[in-house]
């Protein structure tokens, strides 16, 4: 009837589903939660594999050189002179400016490379590393292990390894790598960041092969 109060077995039947559906509530937003925890988780973890990837087996020296002291240089031109003509150079090392038609040879050398052939390798997209080394045998040791480097890198668009080693004295670190305008220097040699240079830079130069 209209008015009639609810029986003790009603109002113990309603506050049970009131009970039930709070409950069901509960659950439903739990496992929202868990959901939302599950896709930071794996994507925190998706990020971390991201960030090792980028350097397979890295060692711990190569490990702290994710961040490196790459950077660009300003563009000094491309002018071509005579092959022995004397060029002065208003920045050391050059990666770019007047320079000879002729590129050097590719490859580690223990005799030092002219900068006017080497930047010519440089904008034809080719990646120099300049190192220091004050006697034949130095030299030579340094050279051994930057071939061991230079055996593992990939080709370049001309079908070869576009990369050369020289020695050079004007340098702001043990060690430069090269490439058209730009320029990353190197305390010890790190053959991870040897790579990663060369993959990011080669056949970036202003004349394709």
């Amino acid at each position: 009837m209209p008015g009639q109060r609810p029986t003790k077995r009603e109002r113990r039947l309603s506050a049970r589903a009131k009970k039930n559906a709070e409950q069901r509530r509960t659950r439903r937003m739990q496992k929202i939660r868990s959901t939302i925890w599950l896709i930071v988780i794996f994507g925190v973890i998706g990020f971390v594999l991201f960030l090792i990837g980028r350097d397979p087996n890295p060692s711990s020296s190569e490990a702290t050189s994710i961040v490196s002291n790459r950077y660009m240089v300003e563009n000094q031109g491309d002018n071509h002179v005579p092959q022995g003509t004397l060029i002065t150079y208003d920045r050391l090392p050059p990666s770019s400016g007047t320079h000879y038609a002729n590129p050097s040879q590719h490859g580690v050398f223990t005799v030092p490379v002219s900068e006017g052939n080497w930047i010519q390798n440089l904008e034809q997209g080719s990646i120099v590393l300049l190192y220091k080394c004050t006697n034949p045998d130095e030299c030579e040791d340094t050279a051994d292990k930057i071939r061991a480097v230079y055996n593992s890198l990939p080709k370049g668009a001309s079908g070869e390894i576009q990369f050369l080693a020289t020695p050079y004295t004007n340098l702001p670190s043990a060690y430069a790598l090269l490439a058209w305008t730009w320029q990353e220097d190197m305390a010890v040699l790190e053959p991870a960041r040897i790579e990663r240079f060369y993959r990011d830079l080669v056949d970036n130069g202003p004349i394709k092969q």
